[in-house]
């Protein structure tokens, strides 16, 4: 239990106090703004650089597959994972393992705030069809296209998080 509770306070996840114990990392506007905007400088970079070495087609394939299985289903902890799946698939390939444990990290936490304000983020069919047009993007090795949409995905995650929170 205490080795779990360190992975998660090492991610983020979770934050620990003395006097107050463990606990669930809380969901603000300023938490969100810090994520998404290492996500910007970082994610889009790494991903430009797997498409340029050399995407993987059969696995994005299936990781695609994965993500159009769970557009259709009302599982939202599949929507999730599959979101994350994704995400990782394009930029794990960077050939930067430092790189690619920071990001792996940044998703977790995105995942708290992706699940924390959900019911008010709008459709999951727009942002299934922003990771399609990515997709598209890094299977026909436009990495600086790719790279471009996933910033302005980023950014559009990040303006409707700040509009259910209720930040400026």
């Amino acid at each position: 239990m205490r080795d779990a509770l360190k992975e998660l306070r090492g991610t983020g996840l979770v934050t620990s106090s003395s006097h107050r114990g463990t606990s669930v990392r809380t969901v603000d506007a300023q938490m969100a703004s810090s994520v998404c905007d290492l996500r910007l400088l970082l994610e889009p970079e790494a991903v430009r650089r797997t498409i340029v070495g050399g995407i993987d087609a059969v696995a994005l394939g299936k990781t695609i597959d994965r993500m159009v299985a769970a557009e259709d289903a009302e599982d939202i902890l599949e929507r999730s994972l599959s979101n994350r799946a994704f995400h990782r698939h394009l930029y794990a390939g960077c050939e930067n393992p430092a790189l690619v444990k920071v990001l792996d990290d940044l998703t977790e936490v995105n995942a708290l705030i992706s699940v924390t304000v959900r019911g008010q983020l709008g459709s999951w069919a727009g942002e299934a069809a922003e990771h399609h047009r990515i997709a598209k993007d890094a299977l026909a090795g436009r990495a600086d296209a790719a790279a471009d949409r996933l910033r302005r995905h980023i950014k559009e995650f990040q303006r409707r998080v700040f509009e259910a929170l209720g930040a400026p």
